[in-house]
């Protein structure tokens, strides 16, 4: 998929069917791209994968990605063509808003990779003991675990503000198992 997504995106640039904002011309606007990539991703991760948990999808199509309870870095990548192609959709947005091809690469780059860091088993990269990066692979353990919590990632808070964030506490678990029961009972 970052292969066609790739290519496509370069095909279009060299027929000028897109624009481009290279950085020699537009140096703030590379930068203001690299601060905004994660807000993004994690915008878009949410959503596409709220979309992916819907039934029709999840059955068909999710479902070969949450065979894997006992999440590892293959786990991450394990996924239908279907969710690869609709994972890996992000980059689109340089289709629409000119970019330096660069910060597009870069974008795949992430796309690609970061499913591999995120279920990797382990929660922090440390030097010592300083924290260097967080990879947010409890959060999304517990995504694996309960399957309706925690759809997006640590950088945007969405499952905080739309009320699916599972921290790992029994009294989220018991919140979770509420909120299914209500769920079940409605009409």
């Amino acid at each position: 998929m970052w292969t066609s997504y790739e290519v496509l995106y370069l095909y279009a640039m060299a027929n000028e069917w897109i624009s481009i904002a290279p950085f020699s011309a537009h140096p703030l606007q590379f930068f203001a791209w690299i601060l905004c990539l994660p807000l993004i991703r994690g915008t878009h991760f949410y959503f596409i994968h709220r979309l992916l948990h819907h039934h029709f999808l999840y059955k068909h199509v999710h479902i070969t990605h949450h065979r894997n309870v006992n999440t590892g870095p293959w786990s991450g990548i394990s996924m239908h063509p279907i969710e690869n192609l609709i994972y890996q959709s992000s980059p689109l947005v340089h289709f629409i808003i000119p970019t330096d091809p660069v910060i597009v690469i870069i974008h795949l780059v992430l796309v690609t990779l970061n499913p591999a860091f995120t279920h990797s088993g382990f929660e922090k990269i440390l030097n010592k003991d300083t924290k260097i990066l967080d990879s947010a692979d409890f959060h999304h353990q517990l995504h694996h675990k309960y399957f309706d919590c925690n759809y997006g990632n640590m950088d945007v808070p969405l499952d905080v503000w739309f009320g699916t964030h599972h921290d790992g506490t029994d009294e989220a678990t018991q919140k979770l198992r509420m909120k299914k029961r209500r769920s079940v009972a409605q009409p």
